[in-house]
């Protein structure tokens, strides 16, 4: 069984491995035309949504031991507790997809054409602009995910 506090360790160890990855990027490429395209993902960013988790894990104790634990307290509610699990492991994949095209390591599909199949059909229909890159996609699903923990009802610690 997976352990909550291992997660939300690991989610905060991939902010700060992607905060390092964009501070050495644009110390590499001070002009800002000929870094890559990471509008959507930035310091600033990055650095809210890590605090924002964090102040997630002190609401909700979760690396107390013990009876104290948000693993022990979400015992009897195995369906939240896996959604919290699930919330995690989403978090953790956008993060590690977001270092892996920051990169290479992945392409983003917005710039891997060799995968795009269009027939004139779909060339004639409107494109929704809203999410036109991979990264504003991902950006979404971070800030999402961390939402979605905080609307979570969980128990609450218990007063000792």
């Amino acid at each position: 069984m997976t352990n909550i506090a291992d997660r939300v360790s690991t989610c905060i160890d991939k902010f700060k491995a992607l905060r390092k990855i964009l501070s050495r990027q644009a110390d590499e490429t001070p002009d800002k035309n000929s870094q890559r395209n990471t509008s959507n993902i930035s310091l600033p960013m990055l650095q809210k949504e890590q605090e924002r988790l964090e102040d997630w894990n002190k609401k909700f104790v979760v690396y107390e031991e013990g009876e104290k634990s948000l693993d022990d307290r979400l015992e009897n509610a195995p369906r939240i507790r896996d959604q919290v699990v699930g919330l995690l492991r989403n978090l953790e994949k956008s993060l590690q997809d977001t270092a892996d095209i920051l990169t290479g390591k992945l392409i983003p599909w917005d710039q891997d054409l060799s995968q795009v199949e269009m027939s004139d059909e779909d060339l004639d229909g409107e494109i929704d602009g809203s999410e036109t890159t991979e990264l504003s996609q991902i950006r979404r699903h971070i800030v999402g995910n961390i939402d979605y923990l905080f609307r979570l009802d969980l128990v609450r610690p218990r007063a000792t």
